[in-house]
Protein backbone atom coordinates (compact mmCIF):
# COMPACT_ATOMS: atom_id res chain seq x y z
CA UNK A 1 0.00 0.00 0.00
CA UNK A 2 3.08 2.03 0.60
CA UNK A 3 4.19 1.64 -2.43
CA UNK A 4 1.58 2.35 -4.31
CA UNK A 5 0.48 5.63 -2.70
CA UNK A 6 3.99 6.66 -3.06
CA UNK A 7 4.11 6.03 -6.61
CA UNK A 8 0.57 7.97 -6.93
CA UNK A 9 1.70 10.65 -5.13
CA UNK A 10 4.99 10.73 -6.92
CA UNK A 11 2.78 11.18 -9.94
CA UNK A 12 0.79 13.54 -8.72
CA UNK A 13 3.62 15.67 -7.79
CA UNK A 14 5.19 15.35 -11.28
CA UNK A 15 2.23 16.53 -13.30
CA UNK A 16 1.96 19.49 -10.75
CA UNK A 17 5.75 20.44 -10.66
CA UNK A 18 5.49 20.14 -14.47
CA UNK A 19 2.70 22.53 -14.77
CA UNK A 20 4.22 24.56 -12.24
CA UNK A 21 6.96 24.46 -14.95
CA UNK A 22 5.02 25.52 -18.25
CA UNK A 23 2.73 28.29 -15.88
CA UNK A 24 6.48 30.20 -15.43
CA UNK A 25 8.07 29.56 -18.52
CA UNK A 26 5.08 31.01 -20.38
CA UNK A 27 4.85 33.95 -17.66
CA UNK A 28 8.82 34.59 -18.25
CA UNK A 29 8.21 34.82 -21.64
CA UNK A 30 5.46 36.80 -21.95
CA UNK A 31 7.32 39.61 -19.83
CA UNK A 32 10.30 39.44 -22.24
CA UNK A 33 7.89 39.54 -25.61
CA UNK A 34 5.94 42.16 -23.70
CA UNK A 35 8.91 44.52 -22.96
CA UNK A 36 8.43 47.62 -25.62
CA UNK A 37 11.88 47.24 -26.57
CA UNK A 38 11.61 43.23 -27.53
CA UNK A 39 12.11 43.37 -31.43
CA UNK A 40 8.69 41.41 -32.23
CA UNK A 41 8.48 39.99 -34.90
CA UNK A 42 8.70 36.13 -37.05
CA UNK A 43 11.84 35.64 -36.76
CA UNK A 44 12.51 36.94 -33.22
CA UNK A 45 9.74 34.35 -32.36
CA UNK A 46 11.34 31.60 -34.26
CA UNK A 47 14.95 32.12 -31.90
CA UNK A 48 12.70 32.08 -29.10
CA UNK A 49 10.77 28.59 -30.16
CA UNK A 50 13.88 27.02 -30.85
CA UNK A 51 15.27 27.48 -27.08
CA UNK A 52 12.23 26.65 -25.48
CA UNK A 53 11.10 23.48 -27.88
CA UNK A 54 7.86 24.78 -28.36
CA UNK A 55 6.27 27.37 -31.20
CA UNK A 56 5.04 30.71 -29.78
CA UNK A 57 2.17 32.89 -31.12
CA UNK A 58 1.73 36.39 -30.08
CA UNK A 59 -1.69 37.70 -30.97
CA UNK A 60 -3.63 40.96 -30.73
CA UNK A 61 -6.67 42.15 -28.52
CA UNK A 62 -9.28 40.54 -31.36
CA UNK A 63 -7.15 37.10 -31.65
CA UNK A 64 -5.21 37.77 -34.57
CA UNK A 65 -1.15 36.20 -34.55
CA UNK A 66 1.26 39.60 -35.30
CA UNK A 67 3.98 37.00 -34.57
CA UNK A 68 4.71 33.16 -35.08
CA UNK A 69 6.95 30.91 -35.29
CA UNK A 70 4.79 28.43 -36.59
CA UNK A 71 4.95 27.13 -39.91
CA UNK A 72 2.69 28.12 -43.26
CA UNK A 73 0.51 25.32 -42.77
CA UNK A 74 0.18 25.63 -39.25
CA UNK A 75 -0.48 29.39 -39.13
CA UNK A 76 -2.95 28.82 -41.28
CA UNK A 77 -4.81 26.74 -39.01
CA UNK A 78 -4.42 28.83 -35.95
CA UNK A 79 -7.87 30.50 -34.82
CA UNK A 80 -7.64 31.68 -31.05
CA UNK A 81 -11.19 31.52 -30.18
CA UNK A 82 -10.77 27.53 -30.30
CA UNK A 83 -8.06 28.03 -27.91
CA UNK A 84 -8.13 28.62 -23.99
CA UNK A 85 -8.77 32.15 -23.38
CA UNK A 86 -6.07 34.16 -22.10
CA UNK A 87 -5.87 35.60 -18.72
CA UNK A 88 -3.30 37.29 -16.29
CA UNK A 89 -2.09 33.95 -14.83
CA UNK A 90 -0.82 31.14 -17.00
CA UNK A 91 -2.93 28.44 -18.31
CA UNK A 92 -1.92 24.91 -19.50
CA UNK A 93 -4.54 22.86 -21.23
CA UNK A 94 -4.91 20.50 -24.30
CA UNK A 95 -6.34 21.96 -27.47
CA UNK A 96 -6.78 21.07 -31.07
CA UNK A 97 -5.54 23.37 -34.25
CA UNK A 98 -6.97 21.66 -37.28
CA UNK A 99 -5.88 17.99 -37.32
CA UNK A 100 -3.32 18.19 -34.77
CA UNK A 101 -3.89 18.25 -31.12
CA UNK A 102 -1.27 20.11 -28.90
CA UNK A 103 -0.99 21.01 -25.10
CA UNK A 104 -1.20 24.80 -24.67
CA UNK A 105 0.09 27.64 -22.72
CA UNK A 106 -1.75 30.79 -23.10
CA UNK A 107 -1.35 34.27 -20.68
CA UNK A 108 -1.99 37.51 -21.66
CA UNK A 109 0.43 40.13 -22.77
CA UNK A 110 1.60 42.73 -19.86
CA UNK A 111 0.83 46.73 -20.75
CA UNK A 112 1.26 48.50 -22.76
CA UNK A 113 1.38 46.12 -24.80
CA UNK A 114 -2.36 44.10 -25.60
CA UNK A 115 -3.01 40.68 -26.94
CA UNK A 116 -1.98 36.90 -25.70
CA UNK A 117 1.40 34.63 -25.76
CA UNK A 118 0.26 31.05 -26.70
CA UNK A 119 3.27 28.20 -26.63
CA UNK A 120 2.21 25.67 -28.11
CA UNK A 121 3.68 21.90 -26.55
CA UNK A 122 3.35 18.50 -28.12
CA UNK A 123 0.42 17.01 -27.38
CA UNK A 124 2.03 14.15 -25.27
CA UNK A 125 4.20 16.39 -23.08
CA UNK A 126 2.42 15.55 -19.73
CA UNK A 127 1.88 11.65 -20.60
CA UNK A 128 5.96 11.66 -22.00
CA UNK A 129 7.01 13.26 -18.63
CA UNK A 130 4.86 10.37 -16.64
CA UNK A 131 6.44 7.74 -18.21
CA UNK A 132 9.96 9.37 -17.89
CA UNK A 133 9.55 9.38 -13.93
CA UNK A 134 8.34 5.77 -13.86
CA UNK A 135 11.70 3.90 -14.17
CA UNK A 136 13.33 6.08 -10.92
CA UNK A 137 9.73 5.47 -9.34
CA UNK A 138 9.71 1.72 -9.09
CA UNK A 139 13.42 1.87 -7.45
CA UNK A 140 13.11 3.89 -4.71
CA UNK A 141 9.06 4.08 -4.11
CA UNK A 142 9.63 1.08 -1.34
CA UNK A 143 11.54 3.58 0.58
CA UNK A 144 10.09 6.76 -0.10
CA UNK A 145 8.08 8.59 2.24
CA UNK A 146 5.52 11.41 2.16
CA UNK A 147 8.28 13.85 3.49
CA UNK A 148 10.33 12.92 0.81
CA UNK A 149 8.03 12.97 -1.96
CA UNK A 150 6.84 17.36 -0.59
CA UNK A 151 11.09 18.32 -0.56
CA UNK A 152 11.12 16.95 -3.75
CA UNK A 153 8.24 18.75 -5.40
CA UNK A 154 9.93 22.09 -3.21
CA UNK A 155 13.54 21.22 -5.17
CA UNK A 156 12.09 21.34 -8.46
CA UNK A 157 10.22 24.40 -7.89
CA UNK A 158 13.49 26.06 -6.83
CA UNK A 159 15.26 24.27 -9.98
CA UNK A 160 12.26 25.22 -12.85
CA UNK A 161 12.23 29.18 -10.81
CA UNK A 162 16.53 28.79 -11.50
CA UNK A 163 16.14 27.97 -15.49
CA UNK A 164 13.36 30.17 -16.01
CA UNK A 165 15.34 33.28 -14.60
CA UNK A 166 18.03 32.16 -16.55
CA UNK A 167 16.25 32.24 -19.59
CA UNK A 168 14.90 35.38 -19.41
CA UNK A 169 18.34 36.56 -18.99
CA UNK A 170 19.84 34.55 -22.06
CA UNK A 171 16.61 36.08 -24.24
CA UNK A 172 17.53 40.14 -23.25
CA UNK A 173 20.91 39.41 -23.75
CA UNK A 174 20.26 37.93 -27.26
CA UNK A 175 17.56 40.58 -27.79
CA UNK A 176 20.37 43.15 -26.98
CA UNK A 177 23.06 41.60 -29.18
CA UNK A 178 20.67 41.02 -32.20
CA UNK A 179 19.80 44.65 -31.86
CA UNK A 180 23.18 46.71 -31.81
CA UNK A 181 24.20 45.21 -35.42
CA UNK A 182 20.32 45.31 -36.87
CA UNK A 183 20.17 48.85 -36.16
CA UNK A 184 24.01 50.03 -37.98
CA UNK A 185 22.64 47.66 -40.49
CA UNK A 186 18.85 49.45 -40.80
CA UNK A 187 20.57 52.90 -40.76
CA UNK A 188 23.09 52.53 -43.59
CA UNK A 189 20.57 50.71 -46.02
CA UNK A 190 18.45 53.98 -45.32
CA UNK A 191 21.35 56.09 -46.11
CA UNK A 192 22.64 53.97 -49.10
CA UNK A 193 18.91 53.35 -50.52
CA UNK A 194 19.03 57.71 -50.41
CA UNK A 195 22.60 57.78 -52.23
CA UNK A 196 21.36 55.38 -54.87
CA UNK A 197 18.61 57.83 -55.73
CA UNK A 198 20.72 60.38 -56.10
CA UNK A 199 23.45 58.53 -57.98
CA UNK A 200 25.50 58.50 -55.21
CA UNK A 201 26.29 54.91 -53.81
CA UNK A 202 29.66 54.30 -51.91
CA UNK A 203 31.05 50.46 -51.51
CA UNK A 204 32.31 51.33 -47.90
CA UNK A 205 28.88 51.26 -46.57
CA UNK A 206 27.78 48.10 -48.21
CA UNK A 207 31.05 45.95 -46.98
CA UNK A 208 29.72 46.96 -43.44
CA UNK A 209 26.24 45.45 -44.04
CA UNK A 210 27.82 42.04 -45.25
CA UNK A 211 30.37 42.52 -42.15
CA UNK A 212 27.78 43.07 -40.17
CA UNK A 213 25.25 40.93 -41.13
CA UNK A 214 28.21 38.02 -41.16
CA UNK A 215 28.76 39.08 -37.38
CA UNK A 216 25.04 38.30 -36.44
CA UNK A 217 25.29 34.74 -38.26
CA UNK A 218 27.89 33.60 -35.99
CA UNK A 219 26.44 34.75 -33.06
CA UNK A 220 23.59 33.02 -33.73
CA UNK A 221 25.16 29.55 -35.40
CA UNK A 222 27.11 29.96 -32.01
CA UNK A 223 23.59 30.07 -29.49
CA UNK A 224 21.95 27.01 -31.74
CA UNK A 225 25.32 25.32 -30.78
CA UNK A 226 25.25 25.38 -27.27
CA UNK A 227 24.98 22.18 -25.25
CA UNK A 228 25.27 20.35 -28.31
CA UNK A 229 28.23 17.96 -29.58
CA UNK A 230 30.34 20.28 -31.88
CA UNK A 231 30.34 18.71 -35.30
CA UNK A 232 33.02 19.92 -37.62
CA UNK A 233 33.63 20.00 -41.20
CA UNK A 234 37.22 20.13 -41.39
CA UNK A 235 39.47 20.91 -44.53
CA UNK A 236 42.91 22.74 -44.89
CA UNK A 237 42.62 26.60 -43.41
CA UNK A 238 45.22 29.20 -43.13
CA UNK A 239 44.87 30.19 -39.68
CA UNK A 240 46.45 33.46 -39.82
CA UNK A 241 43.87 34.12 -42.77
CA UNK A 242 41.33 33.78 -40.89
CA UNK A 243 42.02 35.56 -37.90
CA UNK A 244 42.73 38.33 -39.71
CA UNK A 245 39.48 38.05 -41.55
CA UNK A 246 37.68 37.81 -38.28
CA UNK A 247 39.07 41.39 -36.90
CA UNK A 248 38.11 42.86 -40.42
CA UNK A 249 34.27 42.21 -38.83
CA UNK A 250 34.54 43.45 -36.03
CA UNK A 251 36.91 46.61 -37.13
CA UNK A 252 33.67 48.69 -37.08
CA UNK A 253 32.74 48.06 -33.85
CA UNK A 254 35.68 48.02 -31.98
CA UNK A 255 36.77 50.74 -33.54
CA UNK A 256 33.53 52.52 -32.05
CA UNK A 257 34.02 51.52 -28.68
CA UNK A 258 37.44 53.17 -28.70
CA UNK A 259 39.59 49.51 -29.18
CA UNK A 260 42.61 49.46 -31.25
CA UNK A 261 44.43 46.09 -32.27
CA UNK A 262 47.87 44.94 -32.37
CA UNK A 263 48.04 42.19 -34.61
CA UNK A 264 51.37 40.43 -34.89
CA UNK A 265 50.65 37.16 -36.74
CA UNK A 266 53.55 35.21 -37.26
CA UNK A 267 52.75 31.64 -38.50
CA UNK A 268 53.99 32.51 -41.94
CA UNK A 269 52.81 28.99 -44.57
CA UNK A 270 50.89 27.30 -40.88
CA UNK A 271 48.11 24.95 -42.09
CA UNK A 272 45.45 23.39 -39.73
CA UNK A 273 42.62 21.38 -40.55
CA UNK A 274 39.60 23.46 -39.35
CA UNK A 275 36.07 24.30 -40.21
CA UNK A 276 36.67 28.18 -40.98
CA UNK A 277 33.63 29.19 -39.62
CA UNK A 278 33.86 27.78 -36.02
CA UNK A 279 37.64 29.17 -36.12
CA UNK A 280 36.16 32.35 -36.63
CA UNK A 281 33.49 32.10 -33.84
CA UNK A 282 36.16 31.27 -31.65
CA UNK A 283 38.55 34.31 -32.48
CA UNK A 284 35.02 36.58 -32.73
CA UNK A 285 34.33 35.20 -28.87
CA UNK A 286 37.69 36.20 -27.56
CA UNK A 287 37.95 39.51 -29.51
CA UNK A 288 34.44 40.34 -27.77
CA UNK A 289 35.17 39.05 -24.77
CA UNK A 290 38.34 41.53 -24.52
CA UNK A 291 36.62 44.51 -25.89
CA UNK A 292 33.79 44.05 -23.32
CA UNK A 293 36.69 44.03 -20.46
CA UNK A 294 37.68 47.37 -21.58
CA UNK A 295 34.04 49.63 -21.40
CA UNK A 296 36.44 53.19 -21.84
CA UNK A 297 38.63 51.47 -24.48
CA UNK A 298 41.74 50.41 -24.50
CA UNK A 299 44.27 47.86 -26.65
CA UNK A 300 43.94 44.49 -27.76
CA UNK A 301 47.24 42.34 -28.25
CA UNK A 302 46.69 39.44 -31.10
CA UNK A 303 49.63 37.17 -31.84
CA UNK A 304 50.06 33.78 -33.65
CA UNK A 305 53.27 31.60 -33.75
CA UNK A 306 53.78 28.40 -35.00
CA UNK A 307 55.81 25.85 -32.48
CA UNK A 308 55.70 22.54 -31.80
CA UNK A 309 53.51 21.19 -34.38
CA UNK A 310 50.73 23.77 -32.64
CA UNK A 311 49.61 26.86 -33.98
CA UNK A 312 49.01 29.37 -31.28
CA UNK A 313 47.00 32.46 -31.09
CA UNK A 314 46.90 34.96 -27.91
CA UNK A 315 44.38 37.31 -27.05
CA UNK A 316 45.63 39.92 -23.99
CA UNK A 317 43.39 42.97 -23.00
CA UNK A 318 44.45 45.77 -20.69
CA UNK A 319 40.99 45.52 -18.51
CA UNK A 320 40.72 44.16 -14.88
CA UNK A 321 41.77 41.06 -15.22
CA UNK A 322 40.08 37.81 -14.15
CA UNK A 323 39.39 37.64 -10.21
CA UNK A 324 41.00 34.78 -8.74
CA UNK A 325 37.41 33.25 -7.21
CA UNK A 326 35.76 32.80 -10.47
CA UNK A 327 38.45 30.97 -13.08
CA UNK A 328 37.15 27.70 -11.97
CA UNK A 329 33.44 28.56 -13.30
CA UNK A 330 35.02 30.69 -15.96
CA UNK A 331 34.20 28.07 -18.90
CA UNK A 332 30.99 26.87 -17.71
CA UNK A 333 27.71 27.82 -20.00
CA UNK A 334 26.02 30.19 -18.94
CA UNK A 335 28.37 31.60 -16.24
CA UNK A 336 29.23 35.13 -16.76
CA UNK A 337 30.24 38.21 -14.80
CA UNK A 338 28.81 41.00 -17.15
CA UNK A 339 25.43 42.95 -16.81
CA UNK A 340 24.29 41.75 -19.75
CA UNK A 341 26.46 38.91 -20.96
CA UNK A 342 25.27 35.49 -22.24
CA UNK A 343 27.32 33.53 -20.39
CA UNK A 344 27.99 31.19 -23.63
CA UNK A 345 31.24 32.43 -25.68
CA UNK A 346 34.25 30.94 -23.88
CA UNK A 347 32.15 27.44 -23.17
CA UNK A 348 31.24 27.35 -27.05
CA UNK A 349 35.01 28.19 -27.54
CA UNK A 350 36.67 26.00 -25.67
CA UNK A 351 34.67 22.95 -27.01
CA UNK A 352 35.44 23.72 -30.30
CA UNK A 353 39.03 23.98 -29.63
CA UNK A 354 39.04 20.48 -28.30
CA UNK A 355 36.46 19.19 -30.81
CA UNK A 356 39.44 19.87 -33.17
CA UNK A 357 42.48 18.34 -31.45
CA UNK A 358 43.15 21.98 -29.14
CA UNK A 359 42.28 23.40 -26.48
CA UNK A 360 41.48 27.19 -24.81
CA UNK A 361 42.62 28.56 -21.56
CA UNK A 362 43.23 31.50 -19.34
CA UNK A 363 47.05 32.15 -19.08
CA UNK A 364 48.77 35.10 -16.72
CA UNK A 365 49.09 38.12 -18.65
CA UNK A 366 52.75 38.88 -20.43
CA UNK A 367 55.41 40.42 -17.34
CA UNK A 368 52.60 40.14 -14.36
CA UNK A 369 50.78 42.97 -16.40
CA UNK A 370 46.99 44.10 -15.58
CA UNK A 371 44.41 42.51 -17.84
CA UNK A 372 43.27 38.76 -19.09
CA UNK A 373 45.25 36.73 -21.65
CA UNK A 374 43.93 33.51 -23.32
CA UNK A 375 45.36 31.24 -25.19
CA UNK A 376 43.93 28.99 -27.85
CA UNK A 377 45.93 26.18 -30.04
CA UNK A 378 45.20 23.74 -32.66
CA UNK A 379 47.47 21.04 -34.25
CA UNK A 380 49.10 22.39 -37.27
CA UNK A 381 50.57 20.75 -40.46
CA UNK A 382 53.29 21.46 -42.67
CA UNK A 383 52.47 23.99 -45.31
CA UNK A 384 53.06 21.02 -48.26
CA UNK A 385 50.44 18.93 -46.44
CA UNK A 386 47.09 20.10 -47.67
CA UNK A 387 46.93 19.54 -51.30
CA UNK A 388 47.53 15.61 -50.80
CA UNK A 389 44.89 15.69 -47.42
CA UNK A 390 42.51 16.68 -50.34
CA UNK A 391 43.18 14.30 -52.99
CA UNK A 392 43.70 11.58 -50.43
Amino acid sequence: MLVAATAALTFHLVDSALEERLRLEIAQAARLLGHPGFPLGDESLRRVAEFIGADVVVTDAAGRPVATSLAPERRRAFAADALPAAGDRARVAEATLGPERFTVGVVALPPPRVGSVYVLYPVDLLASQRQRAWAPVTLVAALATLGAALLGRAGERRVVAARTQALLRLLVSVAHEVKNPLGAIKAIARAQAKRAREGTVEPAPLELIAAESERLALLVDGLRSVGQPAVTARKPVDPDATTARTLSLLEPLLGHRRVTVEADLRAGEATVLADASQMQQVVLNLLQNAADAMPRGGRVRLASRLEGGRWTLTVEDEGPGVPEAVRARLFQPFFTTKERGLGVGLALSRGLCRAHGGDLALEPSAGGAAGARFALWLPAERAAQPAAAEGA
